[in-house]
């Protein structure tokens, strides 16, 4: 299997925001009734999240609520914005060992709880988090 053969798609560009309600009345002018239920996330401290599609692209805004987690520190951090791009891939391990072996670091993983997926960072894109995921546990799809 070549390295392409094993991105299936993106799953959604996640945006971390301060205010998520601010977020969502802005993105609202501009995509109307497109914007999906905000849902509360505690895999990793609380977090605010919504999704919405434009053109078959998944855009995912998240905004921290309480204790440490990567969007808080994020936040913290770099002030919000554009904070990772997510994959979904055939083979989970597979990919993540050759991203390590490409120099990424892992930044967090929960490959057994639903969905099982991957945070890593790339020397090359700094600011900007690569998360992959197991084809049939789409993160959109468990939100």
């Amino acid at each position: 299997m070549s390295k392409q053969d094993s991105y299936q798609r993106i799953d959604h560009l996640s945006i971390t925001v301060p205010d998520i309600n601010g977020a969502i009345r802005f993105f609202s002018s501009l995509v109307a009734d497109q914007i999906g239920p905000v849902k509360t996330d505690g895999r990793e401290g609380l977090v605010s999240r919504v999704f919405f599609n434009l053109g078959g692209m998944n855009i995912e805004m998240s905004q921290p609520i309480e204790g440490e987690n990567l969007t808080q520190k994020f936040l913290s951090d770099i002030g919000g914005g554009f904070d990772h791009i997510a994959f979904v891939v055939d083979k989970l391990e597979e990919e993540k060992n050759r991203l390590i072996s490409l120099g990424c670091r892992l930044i967090s993983a929960s490959p057994t709880v639903p969905p099982r997926a991957y945070m890593l960072q790339a020397e090359s894109l700094p600011g900007i988090l690569i998360q992959i995921s197991q084809a049939q546990t789409r993160i959109t799809e468990q939100l």
